[in-house]
C-alpha cells in the first residue's frame, strides 16, 4: 500500500488501495444470499435457518436434475458429490423439502415441485 515517491519519501499508493478496496467489495457482494454457504461450487455450511436451507436445496436441485429427468440413486449421488461429500444427507434434505421425489420402490428420483419461500 505504500510506495516511495520521487523525493524518496513514503506515500500511500492510492491506485493499489482503490483496487484492493474494490476487489474486497466485489468479494463481499459475492458472499450474499446463498453464496455465503458456498466456497466456489462446494457447499461448506448447511444453513441453520429453514428458509436459507430451502433456498440452498432448491439451488442444488436445479443444478443436479432437469425437468422430466429420472435418475437412479447412484446418478443423483454422483451429481451431488460435486457440491458436498455427504450425498445421503443432501439427498435426504431434498426429499424432505419436496424438491426431489423418490419412487415408491426406491429405484429412481425425479424433480419435485417444492419451491423456496419468497
Amino acid at each position: 500500500m505504500l510506495r516511495r515517491g520521487q523525493t524518496g519519501a513514503w506515500g500511500l499508493n492510492e491506485q493499489l488501495l482503490g483496487d484492493t478496496l474494490a476487489a474486497a467489495g466485489a468479494a463481499k457482494a459475492d458472499r450474499s444470499g446463498i453464496n455465503r454457504f458456498f466456497d466456489g461450487t462446494k457447499l461448506h455450511t448447511l444453513p441453520a435457518k429453514p428458509a436459507d436451507r430451502m433456498q440452498v436445496m432448491a439451488y442444488l436441485r436445479d443444478a443436479v436434475i432437469d425437468g422430466d429427468e429420472q435418475l437412479r440413486e447412484d446418478q443423483v449421488n454422483e451429481r451431488l458429490r460435486v457440491f458436498h461429500p455427504d450425498t445421503a444427507l443432501i439427498r435426504r434434505y431434498l426429499v424432505d423439502h419436496g424438491l426431489l421425489l423418490r419412487a415408491a420402490d426406491g429405484s429412481s428420483y425425479r424433480r419435485g415441485a417444492g419451491q423456496p419461500a419468497a
